[in-house]
């Protein structure tokens, strides 16, 4: 009990002289709040995460809606499922299904197995998320993680500020020309590995 006090005591102290900006130095009462944030300091340096790596991409010339979907397709797959799947996708043997960004978008017959009528081949988003799955690989491989155990844990793909470019109408008109780029961030986490010792 008096170690869990102390601990509340030091991580409340931390955390307040952090959050405001170095500005004050008090020490902080027992409270409730104090030893919680003691407990989750505590927790946080004696304990290990899962290992991970990460990569990202910031303003990348492709179509975020493609993207987003593409990246929706590949979340949860282990590393060599998702970059072989996203290569028969280039050769137009598999299909990425559209289910968010869906009207407008073609019906193909490649999309019977995912339940949902549009799809498309996005060869660009494609080759990007290749070259960042092939980043993440090497960002494994400096970290000493075994690449055939990595998966997708976490892939996000948010909107980028557009490329303004101009059109020429008819009748001297001028209208704009937009781009649609996109940032991407993706986490590789590499499995447990849990043994039968029954």
């Amino acid at each position: 009990m008096v170690f869990v006090l102390i601990c509340g005591c030091f991580g409340g102290a931390v955390f307040d002289v952090v959050s405001s900006g170095f500005s004050r130095w008090r020490l902080p009462l027992l409270t409730h709040r104090g030893i919680v944030r003691g407990l989750f300091f505590f927790f946080l340096l004696f304990f290990r995460y899962p290992v991970a790596c990460k990569a990202s991409g910031h303003d990348i010339r492709v179509k975020f809606k493609n993207t987003h979907e593409t990246a929706q397709a590949i979340k949860g797959m282990a590393l060599k499922d998702a970059q072989a799947y996203l290569e028969k996708v280039m050769k137009k043997e598999d299909i990425i299904p559209f289910r968010r960004y869906r009207y407008g978008v073609g019906r193909k017959a490649q999309c019977k197995k995912y339940k949902v009528c549009n799809g498309r081949w996005p060869v660009k988003s494609c080759e990007f998320l290749l070259s960042l799955l092939k980043n993440a690989e090497g960002n494994a491989t400096v970290n000493e993680l075994n690449p055939d155990e990595m998966f997708i844990e976490h892939v996000q793909v948010n909107k980028a500020m557009q490329g303004r470019r101009r059109t020429y109408r008819a009748h001297g008109r001028i209208n704009a020309f937009m781009n649609h780029p996109c940032h991407v961030e993706m986490w590789l986490t590499q499995r447990e590995v849990r043994l039968n010792t029954s």
